[in-house]
Parts: C-alpha cells; sequence; structure tokens
C-alpha cells in the first residue's frame, strides 16, 4: 500500500515468474496516481531471476507502462494475458454463472476449456493468468485446467453461504474482506449474475473504501451506476464516506445511511423479514 513495499520482499524471494493481475484504484490514498501504483508494483521486476518472466494483464489500460518498466528493470521475458488479441495467453471466451466460470482460452498454441469454481469475471481473468504461468512453469496445463473446477471462494472474498428461512432461503455472498471500486463492481457483479426467485430481493450491505485519499468522495459516489446495474431492491449503506453513494442513487432504491456496521446490523435483520 505503498512505495518501496514490494522492492525488499521481491528481493528475499526471487521468483521466477511474476504476476500482475491488474492496476486498480486502491490503496490511492498513499499515491498521487494509478501510474504511482504501476510503478511501485513494478517493483517486483528487480527480484525476478536473470531469466524469469513477467506476466501482465493486456488488458489493463496500463499494460504499455508496465512492459516498459519491466523492460528497464532487466526483463527480457514479458507476456500478455487477456481478451487482447495479442495476448500470448488469450481469454478467447467465457462464461459467467452464479457459482462458477467457464473459461476458453489459447494457452501455448492449445486451446483449453476450463470451470472454474469460483464465480465472477475477474475471476476468470485471474484463471488465464493462473494457466499461463503453469505454461512459463513448464507444469502440466490440462492437468491445471482441471484443477481449476476445485478451486471456491475465500471468506471474505466472495464465499456464498445459504440461509434457511421459513420464506425460501437467503443467499449470503460474503465478500467482507476487503474494498476498493474494482472489488467492489466485482462483488456487485456477483450479486447481478445470482438469480433471484420471484418476489425476491437483491440487497447490497456496503461500507466505506478506505485509503482511496483525495479521490474518495467521487470513486464512493461513482458506485452508484454499478449498484443500480446489479438490480439491488434495497441498499443499506455504513460509513462517513458511503453518503455520497447515498447522495448519488436514484429515487426508488430503499437507502438506509448508517454510521457504522454495527448500527446497519438491526436495520438488515429486518429488512431481511
Amino acid at each position: 500500500n505503498h512505495p518501496t513495499e514490494i522492492r525488499p520482499l521481491v528481493k528475499m524471494v526471487r521468483p521466477h515468474i511474476a504476476v500482475i493481475t491488474n492496476i486498480a484504484a486502491a490503496h490511492l490514498g498513499f499515491f498521487r496516481s494509478l501510474d504511482e501504483i504501476a510503478a511501485a508494483k513494478a517493483e517486483i521486476f528487480e527480484g525476478l531471476e536473470p531469466s524469469g518472466a513477467a506476466l501482465l494483464n493486456r488488458d489493463d489500460p496500463r499494460w504499455k507502462l508496465l512492459e516498459k518498466m519491466a523492460r528497464t528493470a532487466g526483463v527480457e521475458h514479458v507476456y500478455g494475458f487477456g481478451e487482447n488479441a495479442r495476448s500470448t495467453y488469450r481469454l478467447v471466451d467465457f462464461t459467467l454463472e452464479a457459482d462458477h466460470s467457464t473459461v476458453t482460452a489459447k494457452i501455448g498454441g492449445k486451446q483449453i476449456v476450463a470451470r472454474v469454481g469460483a464465480p465472477g469475471r475477474h475471476m476468470v481473468q485471474n484463471a488465464v493468468a493462473v494457466l499461463g504461468a503453469a505454461h512459463l512453469a513448464g507444469a502440466d496445463v490440462a492437468k491445471a485446467a482441471l484443477a481449476l473446477a476445485d478451486l471456491s471462494a475465500e471468506p471474505g472474498r466472495g464465499r456464498r453461504h445459504m440461509l434457511p428461512h421459513p420464506k425460501g432461503p437467503i443467499v449470503l455472498i460474503d465478500e467482507s474482506y476487503n474494498a476498493n471500486p474494482v472489488s467492489m463492481r466485482a462483488a456487485l457483479a456477483l450479486l447481478k449474475a445470482t438469480p433471484v426467485p420471484e418476489g425476491g430481493r437483491r440487497v447490497a450491505v456496503l461500507g466505506d473504501m478506505l485509503e482511496l485519499g483525495a479521490q474518495s468522495q467521487k470513486l464512493h459516489a461513482a458506485l452508484a451506476e454499478p449498484v443500480v446495474d446489479a438490480g439491488a431492491n434495497v441498499v443499506l449503506l455504513a460509513g462517513a464516506e458511503m453518503q455520497n453513494l447515498a447522495a448519488a442513487l436514484p429515487e426508488g432504491i430503499a437507502v438506509t445511511l448508517k454510521a457504522t456496521a454495527e448500527d446497519l446490523k438491526p436495520v438488515l435483520m429486518q429488512a431481511l423479514k
């Protein structure tokens, strides 16, 4: 979450393969721009073994910047993954389901189809990076692809719980580990992808995103569009920064804003009926 944090760590580890999944506005409070976040992540290149490889998200707007920084750091082998047609490891197609995804990818000249056990568009992209890293490591890519089916969401990172209720089950999607604009959008996309039975509702319970610095108000307000797109009928918000989202949401959505998550708890229990 700050410059020079990765530099000493990567020199302890000396990786053969370094993967950067994306550059996003997490920890923006300690940086002036996304370019500075990219530069901090690029410190990983400094510890790569001499014959090592950098595997970068070709779909990320800062792909060229990261590639340049990798080359400057002396990395000879730089590869891309993603939907971009020029990706070394290319995402050809995918389908998103509520609890898993199916991925078709071009890895090492072969087309691989894999079931990814953890749901979400972001996990699809990550899976292609994993298959690319497996190929670079000389591993059995087909076996790695099969193993992705056993992947499950970690606690706080999209894990689902079915809660019994006399009037029908409640699906709880636990995304409570951390929050930044990208992870929040990914969580809301999962909410949208989760089917709701007739008469059911989608309830979004959201807390402040921290470490966003001067951009915090704008980034919280910008969540209004993905909240609406997710089809959230009820929106429960906790924290001082979330008042910016509350103000940006259109009329017609039931919104409650409280100071803390603890204050929100009885409101949530009442809303679930």
